[in-house]
C-alpha cells in the first residue's frame, strides 16, 4: 500500500515471531512497573491518572531544571539500563526482518545504533508528545540511517502511534534545536504533506528515513503505549557513537 521510495515510509505486518515479541514485552512490562513505582513515589501519587495530571501541570521552565534522568522518565523513555539490555536485540536479530532492512538500505552488512529507544507513553501524558521533526536532528552522529518503529501493544486511533507526513522525505533537512519551552527540539512546519497514521499490531513494524517529517500521536486510551524505535545503518555509513554489529551481535566502538 505504501512504498518507501514514493511515500517515504513502509509498513510491514506480522514479521516478528510471538516468542520474540512476548520476551521483549515481558521484560519491558517489568521495567515499566519499576518506572511507575519510582515516578509515583517521586510525585507522591497513587494512580496513573493522578501522576499524569501532576506531570502535565509542570511548567516547562520548571521541568527543564529537573535532573536529566527524571526528565527522560517523565517524557516516556525507559531508563538506560533497560535500553541497554540485550533482550531488546531479539527484534533486530530476526533474519526476516534483517533481510527487509538490508534491501531498503542496499547493504550487505547491518549495524544498529546503541542503545535503542524503548518508550512508555502513559495515557494523556502531554510531556511525551514529540512535535513534528526529522530524525536526523536528534541523531546527527550517524551519516545516514533508517528508523524502525516497533509497537508492543495494539495501535488504534485512541492509543495512537506515529504521525507520518507522506512524501516529506524529499524535503530538505531543517535545522532545529531545543528551546526553553519544551524538552523536545522545536516543532518544524509540515507544509502541505498529507498526514498518515496507521493502525498496527504486535509483530508489525514501520520504517522511514532520516528526512521524513513525523510526530507522535497522543495516547488517549486507557493503556500505556509501549514501543521501541531502532536506528540502522549499513557498511557505507558511519556512526560517531556505539553501535551493535549485527554480523557478530557485539557492541562496537564508534567508526573513526
Amino acid at each position: 500500500m505504501y512504498n518507501f521510495e514514493n511515500d517515504g515510509f513502509e509498513y510491514y505486518q506480522n514479521v516478528f515471531q510471538n516468542d520474540s515479541i512476548n520476551k521483549v514485552l515481558n521484560f519491558l512490562n517489568l521495567a515499566l512497573e519499576e518506572e511507575l513505582n519510582n515516578l509515583k513515589f517521586y510525585f507522591n501519587k497513587n494512580t496513573i491518572p493522578e501522576l499524569v495530571s501532576e506531570i502535565n501541570s509542570i511548567p516547562w521552565n520548571t521541568f527543564n531544571h529537573l535532573p536529566e534522568d527524571l526528565k527522560q522518565r517523565i517524557c516516556g523513555h525507559f531508563k538506560l539500563n533497560t535500553r541497554l539490555s540485550d533482550i531488546l536485540w531479539e527484534i533486530p536479530k530476526d533474519q526476516n526482518f534483517q533481510a527487509i532492512i538490508k534491501k531498503i538500505l542496499k547493504t550487505e552488512k547491518l549495524f544498529m545504533h546503541m542503545p535503542p529507544c524503548a518508550r512508555f507513553i502513559l495515557p494523556n501524558n502531554s510531556k511525551a508528545a514529540v512535535p513534528p521533526h526529522q530524525d536526523f536532528s536528534y541523531n546527527q552522529h550517524m551519516s545516514d540511517f533508517l528508523t524502525v518503529w516497533v509497537p508492543f501493544v495494539e495501535i488504534d486511533e485512541a492509543c495512537g502511534g506515529v504521525k507520518l507526513y507522506q512524501g516529506s522525505q524529499t524535503h530538505k533537512m531543517l535545522d532545529t534545536s531545543k528551546t526553553e519551552d519544551s524538552y523536545w527540539n522545536q516543532e518544524i512546519p509540515v507544509f502541505d504533506y498529507p498526514e498518515i497514521s496507521l493502525p498496527m499490531k504486535k509483530g508489525d513494524f514501520l520504517t522511514f528515513g532520516k528526512k521524513l517529517i513525523h510526530a507522535s500521536c497522543p495516547n488517549i486510551s486507557d493503556k500505556t503505549r509501549i514501543s521501541i524505535d531502532f536506528r540502522f545503518f549499513g557498511e557505507n555509513s558511519f556512526s560517531k557513537k556505539y553501535y551493535l554489529d549485527l554480523q557478530t551481535n557485539k557492541v562496537a566502538s564508534p567508526f573513526l
